[in-house]
């Protein structure tokens, strides 16, 4: 019985410590001296990019450098969409990147942390402190493809530019113009195909987006 005590005691005072930690808002606040100022850098780049007209010469990172998408992150790939305002901000072509953290940072910083867990909030600030890098792709043009008969489609098109930007500096380290069409055939299920082949388009256009980066990074953008 002494024992069970022992270990009852262990636990009450390890929930206490736990109940101690800070909350959420704690650490909006702890962190809101770093954390605007690099909002506020990544909204004037993503702002700027979407009128850039800097010709698609390629991209020159520092030397030595490589962009981290994932593990030990120093970038973080988004559309220019996320930037715009109004009928802008509607996605030409959704490549599903991730955007919560952005979205997440904007939201705690300008009305607080809510019920949102600390662990999430601390998550969230961790990720935009650790980034060095942003990499935007913007949409030039876009054509849906279509059913032309049961076994005959017309292939839908996407043309886009990556850009890399430093984001301490701001400077644009260059842009590559990238592009996707449909493949050549496509299985599709008759009651589906405009879905079907959607999904063809989007899967290609992401290979183009992986294919434009993979030189300069450690991995593939988007997994």
């Amino acid at each position: 019985m002494k024992n069970s005590g022992k270990v009852l005691l262990a636990s009450c005072v390890v929930l206490l410590l736990a109940a101690c930690g800070p909350s959420g808002e704690d650490i909006v606040n702890q962190r809101r001296a770093a954390a605007e100022p690099k909002l506020k850098q990544l909204d004037e780049i993503g702002e700027a990019s979407l009128k850039l007209e800097q010709e698609p010469e390629g991209i020159q990172m520092p030397d030595g450098v490589k962009l981290r998408f994932h593990e030990n992150r120093n970038a973080a790939l988004l559309q220019t969409e996320n930037f715009a305002k109004g009928d802008g901000a509607k996605l030409s072509l959704d490549l599903i990147i991730e955007s919560g953290w952005l979205d997440g940072a904007r939201s705690m910083l300008s009305q607080g942390a809510g019920d949102a867990h600390p662990d999430y909030v601390g998550g969230v600030f961790d990720t935009l402190d650790a980034l060095e890098y942003l990499v935007l792709v913007r949409t030039r043009m876009y054509a849906d493809p279509s059913v032309t008969n049961e076994k005959m489609f017309s292939p839908g098109w996407w043309q886009g530019d990556v850009m890399v930007f430093e984001i301490k500096s701001g400077k644009c380290l260059g842009v590559a113009s990238i592009e996707a069409t449909n493949s050549d055939e496509v299985n599709a299920k008759i009651t589906e195909a405009d879905k079907w082949l959607h999904s063809d388009l989007w899967s290609n256009a992401r290979k183009a987006v992986n294919a434009a980066l993979a030189p300069l990074s450690d991995g593939e953008a988007l997994s």
